[in-house]
């Protein structure tokens, strides 16, 4: 990573108030999909590869899911609603506690 003084703990939590902004101010589902991750890698805009997804328990992944399913069905009736979330969302261990996700910072290359 670029910067010697980020402290990154490899669990952090969200709020359902975040992820409810993070739809209420996308225009587009990969746009919401990016501030999902920019919540859990902060350093996100010096990634160059993640060699895993972050994860979250059962339930919210899918409080997450069904925010993506409802967004596209307004924004983008064209396609698989929440389908982008299937692709590209976060795993699933229902090891973590409700709002809490963990990423392995080690799998990720930064520049």
């Amino acid at each position: 990573m670029n910067n010697p003084n980020f402290v990154y703990s490899c669990t952090v939590n969200i709020s359902p108030i975040d992820v409810e902004h993070v739809f209420a101010s996308s225009k587009h589902q990969r746009e919401a999909l990016v501030k999902l991750y920019k919540m859990v890698v902060p350093e996100w805009d010096n990634v160059v590869k993640m060699n895993c997804f972050p994860e979250c328990n059962d339930v919210t992944w899918r409080l997450i899911c069904e925010k993506f399913i409802e967004f596209d069905r307004i924004h983008h009736p064209e396609v698989l609603a929440g389908g982008c979330w299937l692709n590209h969302g976060f795993g699933v261990s229902n090891i973590m506690l409700d709002w809490f996700i963990y990423i392995d910072t080690d799998a990720i290359s930064y520049r």
